[in-house]
């Protein structure tokens, strides 16, 4: 069975994979492809389960250890790697929403050009009138 110790060791190491694949996220998303960030979304979708497997046996030791707990010497560190995990996420979710919104003006300017242009025509052939012949 694993020890207080263990499980924040490795919940801590699980979040700081967590935080640089999202730092890379956020950091590279511009120029990613689509199908890249579906698989980079999907790396942070399998790490998380692993977190939540992780933090709920944190959980349940901390609701059994009581107070006691908090002398446990990665309580800290664990505490600190959550919290720059949640400011990863968020800068991932800033950056989407910015990404987001970039997009829809852009696809909004094209379908007014669209619109503008679609009262064009265009001659595809030129037709001389005919000169008296029925």
């Amino acid at each position: 069975m694993k020890t207080p110790e263990d499980l924040f060791r490795e919940s801590i190491s699980l979040y700081k994979k967590l935080i640089k694949n999202a730092t890379f996220l956020s950091e590279q998303m511009v120029s990613m492809t689509a199908e890249e960030i579906l698989m980079k979304c999907e790396q942070l979708r399998e790490l998380q389960a692993k977190q939540v497997a992780t933090d709920s046996f944190i959980i349940e030791i901390m609701q059994d250890s009581g107070p006691g707990i908090l002398d446990t010497p990665y309580v800290g560190e664990y505490q600190r790697t959550l919290k720059k995990a949640l400011q990863s996420y968020d800068k991932v979710s800033a950056k989407a929403q910015t990404i987001k919104m970039l997009l829809s003006t852009e696809i909004t300017k094209l379908k007014k050009g669209q619109i503008g242009l679609a009262g064009y025509t265009t001659k595809s052939e030129y037709r001389p009138k005919s000169q008296g012949h029925f």
